[in-house]
Parts: structure tokens; sequence; C-alpha cells
């Protein structure tokens, strides 16, 4: 089956991103992410899973709750047992 999208820029931008990544075709990923999408069984979790995820992800792309989110990493270091750090200040931007 032939199947033709119009792609939102960053939807696209992301799957090219996310093709070079893996060093496959986009086409590979688009497959890949249909076949999971409407073969992978939905259970009452799994879905309610999903759209706390999503929710999170739309909170995130919000410069004002940025603030907000690294409360919560400074708190989740300090309530830490250990000395090592999860999010450290000089990692922020990079690997958080």
């Amino acid at each position: 089956m032939t199947l033709i999208l119009e792609l939102p820029e960053k939807l696209e931008a992301a799957l090219k991103s996310e093709a070079l990544r893996r060093d496959v075709p986009a086409q590979e990923i688009v497959l890949l992410a249909l076949d999971r999408e409407l073969t992978l069984p939905k259970t009452p979790q799994a879905v309610r899973l999903a759209v706390l995820m999503e929710k999170w992800n739309k909170e995130m792309e919000d410069p004002a709750n940025h603030e907000s989110f690294d409360n919560v990493f400074v708190a989740m270091d300090e309530a830490r047992v250990g000395q090592r750090k999860l999010f450290p200040a000089e990692l922020k931007g990079v690997t958080w």
C-alpha cells in the first residue's frame, strides 16, 4: 500500500533526525512506529500511561514550566542517600 502524508515541519525534522541517528531510511522509522502503534495490545494501564506521558511532554515544552521541573530535579538530588547526583548542574542541557 502506498500512502502519501503531509507532515508538519516539526514532525518531519524529528523523523529525519531519528532516521539519521539510527542510520536507516525514514520509511523504516515510520513503518516501525505504525507497527508498534497498531499491533501492540492496548491495556487500560498502557493507555493511561501513554496519556500521562503525552501530558508531561506537552508540559515540558512550555518554558514557563522549566523552573518547576528544575526544582523537582534538585529535590531528587537532595533526597538521595548517596553522594553522586543524578542531575548535576554542570550537565543541565547536556544530559538532562
